[in-house]
């Protein structure tokens, strides 16, 4: 019985060894296919559930993603809104009245705006790193599905983040983002084309 507990003890560190190696392999394999990118440009789809209210809000918008810390995310529904970061300025405007934070002074901006430049370069082991995150990775035949989750509850910050990276070329398809309040936003991107 002894010797039947350590075979299964062994197999089950194996198979925990076997998984750790995948999902680094995963991970530096989205990292490499979108290290040569230079530029991504999209159209996007936001929805936003605010689960304390039982509320869903839809967006969308045109997006432009300059690596390495340039994007822009402009809303045509509602035209009021945008979130556009251009190096250390971080821009947010929901209705009419935008402001633009400096992330080398504001601690949360300046995570949010890595957290969502590195999610576009593929860099998820530093989106883990800024967000105290654990991550796993689900592979199907066409896409990576990484999912971040915090190692501790904060009262700001993501409780989860979860990106989905087409196989064939590392190009992040949806990003849903999960605040420790409950809100989730979501974003999908569709006609995404690159280096143009």
């Amino acid at each position: 019985m002894k010797k039947i507990l350590t075979i299964l003890a062994a197999a089950i560190i194996s198979a925990a060894t076997c998984f750790a190696a995948d999902n680094n392999a995963a991970l530096a394999k989205i990292e490499s296919l979108n290290a040569p990118v230079k530029s991504i440009s999209a159209q996007f789809f936001h929805k936003r559930t605010i689960k304390a209210a039982g509320k869903v809000i839809k967006m969308e918008g045109n997006l432009d993603f300059a690596n390495p810390d340039k994007l822009k995310m402009i809303y045509t529904t509602p035209a009021t809104d945008k979130i556009v970061i251009d190096g250390k300025n971080f821009t947010i405007a929901r209705g009419k009245n935008p402001q633009t934070f400096d992330t080398s002074k504001n601690a949360l901006m300046a995570s949010l705006s890595n957290t969502l430049l590195n999610c576009f370069k593929g860099r998820i082991s530093t989106v883990a790193a800024d967000n105290n995150a654990e991550v796993k990775v689900a592979e199907t035949a066409d896409k990576y599905t990484v999912t971040l989750t915090a190692k501790k509850a904060q009262t700001r910050g993501y409780s989860k983040i979860v990106l989905t990276y087409r196989k064939s070329d590392g190009l992040l398809m949806t990003m849903e983002m999960e605040e420790f309040s409950g809100i989730t936003n979501l974003y999908t991107m569709s006609g995404a084309k690159r280096n143009i």
